[in-house]
């Protein structure tokens, strides 16, 4: 388990982007539409959303009353690479017991002296997972499944120079091909420009850093930003919330 984070949002709107980890949501109030992989679709109070590192997705409120989430970041020991296609075709997970199990894992986490109780339900919670998610339809599989050639390639040029000022020059030097093609392939691939994807690094970068007691400044410039300002406002868009009052609420 790598992070858990709670909000509720009424009118934010998350822009695409990736996360490393497998993001695991349960809904409090609400209801919300995220797109995963070029598809619809919708998760409420009675599923649970599983979606897999590395894949493009957005999100938003179904309705004007907004919504209250609950989200669990999950690294690859828990959930390993290979159910990435069936969480991509069956990304809402109806089962009311993992649910409440999910539910119980937060209150365990927000109460420090129940670390026991929280790694056992880390394990139920993972098990189950895995069953509905091994379980899953073997229908058509997502584009992720699929080679994506030059725009995969970018994605690991720009996975591995994310915290710096990376270009497209280069890794069109790198890579072989022209900026343009380059630019058209991965924006065909996954949805976003290479810039929002980088963006989006770097600020999954800086969440990691400010959960580790990093200050807002020092997070900046070590995720790749120009300062704190241009952290702030890029953490904003793809949170909802500032850095400065992620790193105060993080335990």
């Amino acid at each position: 388990m790598t992070e858990v984070f709670h909000a509720h949002f009424v009118d934010y709107a998350y822009p695409p982007h990736t996360h490393d980890a497998w993001t695991v949501i349960v809904l409090d109030e609400g209801s919300i539409r995220y797109d995963l992989e070029h598809r619809r679709r919708s998760g409420s109070t009675r599923t649970v959303s599983v979606l897999p590192p590395h894949t493009v997705h957005d999100g938003r409120a179904a309705t004007a009353a907004g919504f209250t989430k609950r989200v669990l970041y999950l690294d690859e020991t828990v959930l390993s690479a290979e159910l990435t296609g069936p969480a991509v075709d069956c990304s809402e997970i109806s089962d009311v017991a993992l649910k409440q199990e999910l539910v119980a894992l937060h209150d365990a986490i927000r109460g420090r002296d129940e670390a026991l109780d929280g790694e056992e339900r880390l394990d139920r919670v993972a098990r189950g997972l895995r069953r509905h998610l091994a379980a899953a339809p073997n229908g058509p599989r997502s584009s992720f499944s699929t080679s994506k050639g030059d725009a995969e390639r970018l994605r690991e040029f720009l996975d591995s120079n994310a915290t710096r000022a990376v270009t497209l020059n280069e890794a069109s030097s790198a890579l072989g091909r022209s900026i343009g093609y380059l630019s058209r392939s991965f924006r065909v691939a996954y949805g976003l420009s290479p810039h929002a994807y980088v963006i989006g690094r770097r600020v999954d970068h800086a969440r990691r850093l400010l959960l580790d007691g990093w200050t807002t400044a020092a997070a900046a410039t070590a995720s790749g930003f120009f300062d704190q300002a241009h952290l702030h406002r890029h953490f904003a868009k793809f949170t909802g919330t500032t850095p400065g009052l992620f790193g105060s609420r993080s335990y």
